[in-house]
C-alpha cells in the first residue's frame, strides 16, 4: 500500500507540475500584435484585395523572420468584404470584438472605407487604407490614413492634361456606380470645367457589370472628343472591347485602376493608347528589394496596391514599437511619421492624406509607359 500511495503522490506531483508549467508558459508567452485586413477577396475588386493581402503577408513574414515587435509575433487576420459596405462593417465588427486586433488595413474600395469610418472613430483604432480615394474620406476621422492620393489630385492632373496637352474641350463620362466612381467623376468634371471644358453626357454601370452596349450607344451618339472612364479591372477590359465592336474609336482617359497586367491580358489590342494618371515610381532601395522579395515569394510582379499594403504593415510596426498598444499614441505617431516605403515617401497631412507626385501614362504594345 505504501508503494501505491508513493506512486500516486509522484503522479500528482508530475500532473500539477505539468499544469503549472502550461499555465506559466501562457503567462510568460508575449501577446502577439494583430493587424486586421478588410479586403475584397471576392467580387469585382478581388484583384486589388488579393494583391493587398500578398503585400501585407510579405511584410508580416519579414518582420516575424527578424525580431518581431519587441519579441512579440505579428499576426495578420484577413477578412473578405466582397467590396460591399455592409460586409465591410460586419467583418470590421468581427475583427474588433472577436479577434481583438490592434490596427486595421483597408483596401481600395471607398464605399467600404466610408462605412467603417464611424466604427473606427468610436473604437479609437487606426485604419490605413491602401487605395480608397473618395474625397469625402479626407479628414473624415483622426484615426483614418490612406496611402493613395485623393481623387481630387487624380482629377486635377487628368483634367489639365486633356484640356492643355490633348486640346480637347468636349467629352463624356462612363463611371462605376459606387463611391469611388461617383467621387472621381464629379471631381473630374469640376476640374475640367476650369478649362471651359464641357461634359456632353454621363452614363454609369453597376460594379461587376458585363454588358455596356446601351450606355456606349448613348455616349457615342453625342460625338465626344474623348471618353473619361472610371471602373475596376474587372469591367474596364469588357468596356474597351465593346467600344471596339461598336466602332466607338475615341480617345479613352481612365484612372490608375487600369495599371494591372490582367487588364492588358483581357483587353489585348483594345487597350492600346489608353491614357491614365499614376503615382511616379519610388526610386528608393526599399522599392527594388520589395519587388524582388515579392516575385520570389509569389512568382509574379507586384500588382496595385501590394506595395501600399506592405508599407501599411511597416508603418504599423514602427508605431507598435514606439507606442505599444496605446491607440492614441499610435495615432499620433502615424500622423507625424516620415517613412520611406516601397510605394514612395509617406508623409500624412492633417487630413490623413498623402500627396505623391503623379504623371500621365499610356499603354503601348501592352506595356505601361510614361506618356511622352
Amino acid at each position: 500500500m505504501k508503494h501505491v500511495r508513493r506512486f500516486l503522490v509522484v503522479c500528482l506531483i508530475i500532473f500539477f507540475g505539468f499544469v503549472f508549467n502550461i499555465g506559466m508558459s501562457k503567462v510568460n508567452k508575449p501577446e502577439a500584435y494583430k493587424i486586421g485586413a478588410i479586403l475584397p477577396l471576392t467580387g469585382p475588386g478581388a484583384l486589388w484585395g488579393n494583391n493587398t493581402r500578398k503585400g501585407a503577408e510579405l511584410a508580416v513574414d519579414e518582420i516575424n523572420r527578424t525580431e518581431g515587435i519587441s519579441d512579440r509575433k505579428l499576426i495578420l487576420i484577413s477578412e473578405d468584404s466582397k467590396g460591399m459596405a455592409k460586409e465591410g462593417v460586419i467583418v470590421l465588427q468581427k475583427l474588433l470584438s472577436i479577434d481583438k486586433v490592434h490596427a486595421i488595413i483597408d483596401d481600395a474600395v471607398s464605399s467600404v472605407a466610408l462605412a467603417n469610418i464611424p466604427i473606427i472613430t468610436k473604437n479609437k483604432i487606426c485604419m490605413i487604407s491602401t487605395g480608397s480615394t473618395n474625397p469625402d474620406l479626407s479628414g473624415s476621422s483622426s484615426y483614418f490614413f490612406r496611402l493613395w492620393n485623393s481623387d481630387i489630385e487624380e482629377a486635377v492632373i487628368s483634367g489639365r492634361f486633356i484640356a492643355s496637352e490633348l486640346g480637347y474641350g468636349k467629352g463624356v463620362i462612363l463611371y462605376i456606380r459606387n463611391d469611388y466612381g461617383d467621387g472621381l467623376q464629379k471631381a473630374f468634371e469640376k476640374e475640367f470645367a476650369k478649362y471651359k471644358g464641357i461634359i456632353l453626357g454621363k452614363e454609369s454601370f453597376e460594379p461587376g457589370a458585363s454588358h455596356f452596349r446601351e450606355q456606349l450607344f448613348k455616349l457615342k451618339a453625342l460625338n465626344p472628343q474623348f471618353v473619361y472612364m472610371v471602373g475596376y479591372p474587372a469591367e474596364i477590359p469588357r468596356i474597351l472591347i465593346e467600344m471596339k465592336k461598336l466602332n466607338f474609336n475615341k480617345k479613352v482617359i481612365t484612372t490608375a485602376a487600369i495599371q494591372d497586367k490582367s487588364v492588358v491580358e483581357q483587353a489585348k489590342k483594345a487597350v492600346e493608347g489608353v491614357i491614365y494618371p499614376y503615382a511616379k515610381p519610388a526610386q528608393a532601395e526599399i522599392t527594388e528589394s520589395f519587388k524582388k522579395a515579392y516575385k520570389q515569394k509569389y512568382g509574379e510582379d507586384p500588382g496595385s496596391p501590394a506595395a501600399e499594403a506592405y508599407d501599411a504593415v511597416m508603418v504599423f510596426t514602427k508605431a507598435f514599437k514606439e507606442a505599444g498598444r496605446d491607440s492614441h499614441k499610435i495615432r499620433d505617431f502615424i500622423a507625424s511619421i516620415r517613412h520611406e516605403g516601397a510605394s514612395g515617401l509617406i508623409i500624412f497631412d492633417k487630413n490623413g492624406d498623402v500627396h505623391k507626385p503623379m504623371e500621365m501614362k499610356i499603354i503601348r504594345n501592352g506595356k505601361f509607359e510614361v506618356y511622352k
